[in-house]
């Protein structure tokens, strides 16, 4: 008989993408996890009620609004929690692999996050902008931004054994009423409103879609945004309805996504899902799971610096059905994950993410 593993998660719901996209398989997936002994109760409000379980988990976004005035109540809702429960787990749904709460490693058994940094060691170290990019657009050409921020770096290197990969965001309804029936979850509950989506193809008609937005409060998050924007001036960078964008997103043969807050933007997830050529940045630094990101197998890459980034584009536009396998296998690979078949892949990565 399988051993029953009782799971108490404290989370807000779906109030953000990121926060949707970590609940989104944990419901969707819920039937599959409970034939394997795995059962979660949710939690909206931090009470003893949660105690007891072999497992606490607690979804980041919880406490997203607490830290600036109620820092040291929340260290002591984890002491609680870890004194009520046989294991504590904290997911990081932030965006980016940079900056990490290290402070609540002193706290957790595990820190869990979507995507880290394949050298551990790194977050030993202080990164410009809260993030290994930021730092990097800082360091090569200077960008400053006008409030100065610098990630926290792990000062007990032994914490760097706690850190896990959970699943990044790219388990959810990236469809056209994707976000609209994610949000309708969080009034109305039923798992009729959750699923994911197959698209019906388009002709390809539109070479490159390049429509993203630049306005950042960090000037080295928007540095590549606005770089490419410039190298790219003819073509139209005007915002669209959901429905147009999409409209445009099926047409389309090459959707370029820059990083944004995070390297992993919901846009990638759209790409694949609409059968486009994704053009981004290096993912070579990161791990995540699913690995939806391997270079000029699932997507093609260019320079942090974009100084490849031209010559590569032309290349890809002028000889695009040589990459017709690249476009291809991102869409199966996605949705082998992104769909009911997922199932027994996502249950195996949670089991091991509990052990």
């Amino acid at each position: 008989m399988t051993n029953i593993i009782q799971i108490n998660l404290l989370s807000p719901g779906f109030t953000t993408p990121n926060g949707s996209a970590f609940l989104f398989p944990l419901i969707f997936f819920n039937n599959e996890l409970k034939h394997s002994g795995i059962r979660i109760n949710f939690f909206s409000k931090f009470s003893s009620a949660i105690y007891g379980a072999d497992i606490i988990a607690v979804d980041s976004k919880f406490h997203k609004f607490m830290w600036e005035e109620q820092k040291q109540d929340i260290f002591q809702q984890f002491v609680d929690l870890k004194k009520n429960c046989d294991s504590l787990i904290y997911f990081d749904t932030t965006d980016s692999t940079g900056s990490l709460q290290t402070e609540i490693l002193n706290y957790v058994d595990s820190y869990c996050k979507g995507q880290l940094l394949k050298n551990r060691k790194s977050y030993l170290k202080s990164f410009y902008g809260d993030r290994l990019y930021t730092d990097y657009i800082h360091k090569k050409f200077g960008v400053n931004d006008k409030k100065i921020q610098r990630s926290i770096p792990v000062k007990n290197r032994e914490h760097l054994k706690k850190l896990k990969i959970s699943w990044n965001s790219g388990l959810a309804d990236y469809s056209k009423f994707g976000p609209f029936w994610m949000k309708i979850y969080d009034y109305i509950p039923l798992n009729f409103f959750l699923g994911f989506k197959k698209l019906r193809p388009l002709k390809k008609n539109i070479n490159i879609h390049s429509r993203f937005g630049i306005n950042y409060s960090k000037d080295t998050v928007a540095w590549q945004r606005k770089k490419i924007t410039n190298l790219l001036i003819n073509l139209d960078k005007k915002k669209l309805s959901r429905l147009q964008y999409f409209s445009e997103l099926l047409r389309s043969k090459i959707v370029i996504s820059p990083f944004g807050w995070g390297e992993i933007t919901l846009k990638d997830f759209e790409a694949f899902l609409c059968n486009n050529l994704l053009f981004k940045p290096s993912m070579d630094h990161l791990d995540t799971w699913p690995n939806f990101f391997v270079n000029n197998k699932t997507y093609c890459s260019f320079s942090w610096d974009l100084s490849d980034f031209i010559k590569k584009l032309k290349d890809i536009e002028k000889n695009f059905p040589d990459y017709l396998d690249i476009v291809n296998y991102g869409n199966q690979n996605y949705l082998k994950y992104a769909s009911k078949n997922g199932a027994e892949k996502f249950v195996n990565h949670f089991s091991n993410i509990l052990t």
